[in-house]
């Protein structure tokens, strides 16, 4: 579930489910993802805070006063893109019931990261552990960071985002 949200954020540079309390966050998730099945709401130990006997929600009015109606908004358009991979892998993720969802072996198989290897060409992998600089070498030397810019440094030089993520340019926008 995390992956999805931070893989999401990541490439639209804002939270897929911006909620400001848990009644918020639960009215954005069903507003992309639907209503939690049935069989998983009887499980709840707060399912009466949140749907009444009927399951349907009690709150779908975010505190701007906008309706967030259950599955009224594509994921297509919540994470910015329709390629195929990049959804799938991020629907996989984002799948209301543990059991079903992608699990960290199969998210390693999927189309969407083995491209995101195969598109490294020869450089570590974008999924690699970024690398910790030496302290002692001058940060003109480092990696750039994500966006293109100069990484940010932290204490003794060490380097805190390192990552080649080549997300922003394999994935195709909405």
């Amino acid at each position: 579930w995390s992956l999805g949200c931070i893989l999401a954020e990541l490439h639209t540079g804002q939270p897929i489910f911006p909620g400001h309390n848990e009644k918020e966050q639960l009215m954005y998730q069903m507003q992309v993802l639907g209503i939690p099945p049935a069989e998983l709401l009887v499980r709840g130990k707060r399912t009466d805070t949140f749907f009444n006997a009927e399951n349907v929600p009690k709150h779908i009015v975010d505190r701007k006063g906008r309706t967030r109606a259950p599955s009224s908004r594509p994921l297509t358009s919540a994470i910015g893109s329709t390629d195929p991979a990049f959804v799938d892998f991020i629907t996989k993720c984002l799948t209301w019931d543990v059991e079903s969802r992608l699990t960290p072996e199969d998210a390693m198989q999927h189309p969407f990261i083995r491209s995101l290897e195969a598109s490294s060409l020869g450089r570590p992998s974008a999924l690699s552990t970024p690398a910790v600089s030496d302290p002692a070498s001058s940060q003109e030397n480092q990696p750039p960071g994500p966006n293109g810019k100069e990484a940010a440094t932290g204490k003794k030089g060490r380097m805190t985002m390192g990552i080649n993520w080549p997300l922003k340019s394999r994935v195709k926008k909405a």
